[in-house]
């Protein structure tokens, strides 16, 4: 064997073994990032499309500034279309809809009487959320501002908040359940967009998460329910004409999605699986007495809130003290 064979190939063209595409997404992923302008750059017909999406109400019942203090915060880059995660076409309503959730959770904590001074975001993508956390945080003092955490199993999203969002303890968790944080660790727990894709270790990783929060702590996790299922069932006899991803996934994993969507949901929990590799691999609902009867063995159920995030539920749970 000559010299030059020995010379290792680079990472990029060393083909990546099936394993790892079963427990990460994109696990080698070095490609530049493409970045859209921070949203404090925007003009004023975005403005004027963000105040129609996001309600000032909505921003003082969280505690937070007012709408346009917080676009001219956020001088952070906002990631390009294809690392949003298939949220939003649009920068400004990528944006917005992160600031929406945010508001969302500030506002249960406050109901629930959660501090939330350590924040974990479970699935936390390119930090659509996170990133409004990071933001109120500059009109906290120093003793003040939360401890944010964000774990991923796309590790590009990874790499993008460790570039841009460095306030942001970013960590990679495999789909095998494991999270490298410390027992007892948050008060607040979020996951958008987690367990409506779980197929396989669903109570695993609910014990995980109840692992790290402290004792009565917070976790606002969202699912599809009854509620999703009834959007989808508008949707039903469109085929490829059909508006949502959402829809067009069911499809594909099962033609005759029309017929079942024209009843009620026929299980507790349902799995539709379009895809044989990977950690995107299915489409999973949940009945509400599902959640209260598997879910509630875990944690206190404290609310259930249909539609409350897009066509997701919001089920909000507190850790038994």
């Amino acid at each position: 064997m000559s010299e030059t064979s020995r010379v290792p190939q680079p990472a990029a063209a060393v083909p990546q073994d099936r394993w790892e595409l079963d427990v990460a997404e994109k696990p080698w992923d070095q490609a530049p990032f493409d970045n859209e302008p921070p949203i404090a750059g925007c003009g004023f017909e975005e403005r004027l499309r963000i105040k129609r999406v996001v309600d000032q109400a909505m921003l003082d019942r969280a505690g937070l500034a007012d709408l346009d203090t917080l676009i001219d915060h956020d001088t952070f880059p906002i990631p390009s279309q294809k690392d949003r995660e298939g949220y939003a076409p649009f920068a400004w309503r990528y944006w917005a809809s992160g600031l929406v959730d945010f508001a969302k959770v500030l506002t249960a904590a406050h109901r629930h009487g959660i501090q939330s001074r350590r924040v974990f975001d479970f699935g936390c993508a390119s930090g659509r959320v996170l990133r409004h956390f990071v933001v109120e945080n500059q009109f906290q003092s120093p003793s003040q501002r939360r401890d944010l955490w964000g774990s991923d199993l796309n590790y590009r999203h990874i790499r993008w908040l460790e570039a841009h969002l460095p306030e942001i303890k970013a960590v990679f968790n495999p789909a095998i359940p494991s999270l490298p944080l410390e027992d007892r660790s948050f008060d607040l727990v979020t996951a958008f967009s987690v367990f409506t894709h779980l197929d396989t270790f669903e109570s695993t990783w609910l014990c995980e998460l109840r692992r790290v929060l402290s004792p009565g702590g917070l976790a606002y996790i969202t699912v599809h329910n009854e509620a999703t299922w009834e959007d989808l069932r508008a949707e039903a006899g469109q085929g490829s004409g059909a508006v949502s991803r959402h829809y067009q996934s069911l499809l594909a994993a099962d033609p005759e999605i029309d017929k079942k969507l024209a009843g009620e949901m026929p299980a507790p929990r349902l799995i539709f699986r379009f895809a044989r590799q990977g950690p995107y691999t299915s489409q999973v609902f949940h009945t509400t007495a599902y959640l209260r009867q598997v879910w509630g063995r875990f944690f206190e159920i404290l609310e259930i809130l249909p539609r409350y995030h897009f066509h997701q539920t919001v089920v909000l749970m507190r850790k038994p003290t």
